[in-house]
């Protein structure tokens, strides 16, 4: 006879996990492009990217110099997690 254990919750635990780690990453990631964004004179964007950019930058302004960047990292999860439906929905994914 088997003994049936359910792994279920520590399934959904780690999945939660993964999933808090990525919205870290991907707001890490934004912060670096808008940056980028900056950083390159004449850089044409496209009309979605364009409004993505003008939003994240009417919140989290350029980094200009050195300067402790976890207030940035935390105010882009935030905008990331306020925002991300929308751009599902816009770009089709929902």
């Amino acid at each position: 006879q088997e003994d049936h254990v359910s792994m279920g919750p520590t399934a959904a635990y780690k999945l939660e996990t993964i999933r808090e780690n990525c919205a870290f990453i991907l707001a890490i990631e934004l912060l670096h492009a808008a940056q980028a964004i900056d950083m390159n004179d004449g850089l044409v964007l496209s009309p979605t990217t364009r409004e993505i950019y003008d939003e994240f930058r009417a919140e989290i302004s350029y980094m200009e110099g050195d300067r402790i960047v976890a207030d940035d990292i935390a105010a882009s999860l935030d905008f990331y997690t306020r925002h991300k439906r929308k751009w599902a929905t816009t770009l089709g994914l929902e």
